[in-house]
């Protein structure tokens, strides 16, 4: 019945819970400094994730979302009421609602935050297409992360478009969407810090506090088109989130000493007929300036074909050497970055090999 979704045990291990109301399922997976939770239809194909990867290796097909292959587990203790399951685990403590399965997060017996009373997630399309959660929001939290967005470093109050476009040109105070898909933010609050990571692909959106509702106190949401919801709730300081959460990713490699420099980027020169006149021209400014560029990203022009652009094709009327052109800009100590265009026209050159 919709709105009214009373949950039971299914299956249980150390680690893992499975908790059921008709076709519905949640598990939870206790890892090592956060919670992993999975809503899903019985029987609903879960798509599989490109970005958790705990023991830094990743299959061609992707990995299974719910896979706990590399991570360090947890066992709490478990404890079941007449109207909620209770986790105890360290100082920390999660209460479930056996009715819509609102779930909250205490520590050292504080609130730190909770599911919107009521109704937080999208059992049986109550709100609509997609997945969705509601979550509980204090006035003056601070709220970080989602990676490329414009504005203040606090989103607390802002409302964000998951999804990723080409915005160039775009104001830094307030345009969005911008470029990059990183469904993670942290919060801190009166109590302490948590951090969430919603492990999907999908377009969605984020509100910190734009919505207000009557019925509700006040909260922030997420909704994804996805159908099925898996999300990592993380636990600590906002240092030891950001470590936990750089940890489920997969471990970078130390970047160049010349990344951290500045690097030259405009549209403006590649997108010239005379491109290879305006590179020049950049490094000709930079020795007038004295300014000690570590690489320059090329934008697309260079790939030009006519209106179009090519991946992996140099267009030798703009820069008729590029092996000559880069030289001159390594011998400056300058590095090319080329922009790649992520697919392959029916009608490039090379396409019929």
């Amino acid at each position: 019945m919709k709105f009214h979704h009373e949950f039971v045990l299914a299956e249980s291990s150390p680690s893992t819970y499975l908790f059921a109301s008709s076709s519905i399922r949640v598990r939870l997976d206790f890892l090592d400094g956060s919670l992993r939770v999975a809503l899903y239809q019985e029987g609903v194909y879960l798509f599989p994730t490109f970005c958790i990867a705990p023991n830094d290796e990743m299959p061609e097909e992707g990995r299974d979302k719910l896979s706990l292959e590399g991570f360090s587990l947890s066992k709490p203790s478990f404890e079941e009421k007449e109207d909620r399951f209770l986790f105890h685990w360290g100082k920390r403590e999660i209460q479930i609602k056996k009715l819509n399965f609102e779930m909250s997060y205490w520590e050292d017996g504080k609130l730190l935050f909770k599911d919107r009373e009521y109704l937080a997630y999208n059992f049986e399309k109550e709100f609509g297409e997609g997945s969705f959660h509601f979550l509980s929001r204090e006035e003056n939290e601070q709220i970080f992360g989602l990676g490329d967005k414009t504005g203040d470093v606090n989103k607390n109050g802002r409302r964000f478009r998951l999804s990723t476009s080409d915005a160039m040109g775009f104001d830094a105070r307030s345009s969005d969407p911008l470029y990059k898909h990183i469904p993670f933010y942290i919060c801190r609050n009166s109590v302490g810090s948590y951090g969430i990571y919603y492990d999907t692909y999908s377009q969605g959106e984020f509100d910190f506090g734009r919505e207000i509702n009557n019925y509700y106190a006040p909260f922030k949401s997420f909704h994804m088109e996805e159908e099925s919801m898996v999300f990592y709730v993380f636990f600590g300081s906002v240092e030891e989130i950001l470590q936990r959460f750089a940890s489920y990713h997969g471990h970078d490699f130390f970047p160049p000493k010349w990344t951290p420099s500045y690097c030259g980027s405009t549209m403006e020169y590649t997108d010239s007929p005379n491109a290879e006149e305006k590179l020049l021209g950049f490094l000709s400014k930079c020795r007038e300036y004295d300014i000690h560029p570590g690489g320059f990203y090329l934008s697309s022009g260079y790939t030009q074909i006519g209106e179009k652009r090519y991946v992996f094709h140099w267009n030798n009327d703009k820069i008729p050497s590029p092996e000559g052109l880069a030289k001159t800009f390594l011998e400056h100590g300058v590095r090319f970055l080329p922009n790649v265009k992520p697919c392959f026209l029916e009608d490039h050159p090379l396409y019929p090999y």
